[in-house]
């Protein structure tokens, strides 16, 4: 029987009055009342993340999706317990993305198939990472062992308390936990952390110019700022 659109266009809005939600065929397509389409022919999603299993804090995580048939092509969308993170796009069946987590906990990782004009929509089993904090030298629990100058990136762990021993000079910081205008994670002691480049707090904000105040005195402070009470 010919698919007649007025008369699909009739039923959905006799379900959608009814409170009903229904996927009514038309062609070779499935027509959704919310307005998206996709084809008929069944996909399957898996994903896989590497390193697997395990990872550290700052680390970049990638995200690998597979989608079968290979023929499938479009978006992948790659979701942490939910919320998305990333896209990527289909190429021979496989699209990949990076990420990286600036705290650590157990985090669950999905990948959905958004579908085309050919092939359904899919999503992969959750794939379960645990991030934790490094054990890098480079990570340790003191930033400065002494008060000579220095210049280097460094991943503050917002997990680790850090303690200045001596006012040091760092180029990029980040990790560090900002509550109430006041850094949570770096004792002070007296002493000033100055940097250039970027600052990233853990809650998603960032200001390369700011001053805030360390735990125990001191600053977080712009390399250059004057008049600071710092030992």
């Amino acid at each position: 029987m010919k698919c007649n659109p007025d008369a699909v266009g009739r039923l959905i809005a006799l379900v959608a009055f009814a409170g009903a939600s229904l996927l009514v065929g038309c062609g070779d397509f499935w027509q959704n009342p919310n307005g998206t389409s996709t084809g008929t022919t069944s996909s399957s999603i898996s994903l896989s993340i590497s390193p697997s299993g395990s990872t550290t804090v700052g680390t970049s995580v990638t995200l690998t999706a597979t989608v079968t048939p290979s023929a499938a092509t479009g978006t992948v969308i790659f979701y942490n317990s939910g919320t998305e993170l990333t896209t990527g796009t289909l190429s021979s069946g496989t699209a990949t993305a990076t990420t990286s987590f600036t705290t650590a906990g157990t985090e669950s990782l999905t990948a959905t198939y958004v579908g085309n004009s050919t092939y359904a929509q899919s999503t992969s089993s959750a794939v379960s990472l645990s991030v934790t904090a490094s054990t890098s030298s480079a990570r340790g629990t003191q930033i400065a062992p002494s008060s000579t100058g220095r210049e280097t990136n460094i991943a503050l762990d917002p997990t680790n308390i850090w303690t200045l021993t001596a006012n040091s000079y760092l180029h990029d910081v980040s990790g560090v936990v900002l509550n109430d205008g006041s850094v949570q994670n770096i004792d002070g002691s007296g002493y000033c952390l100055y940097y250039s480049g970027s600052l990233y707090f853990a809650g998603g904000s960032s200001d390369a110019k700011g001053i805030y105040p360390l735990m125990d005195g001191g600053f977080l402070a712009p390399v250059g700022t004057a008049g600071l009470d710092c030992q």
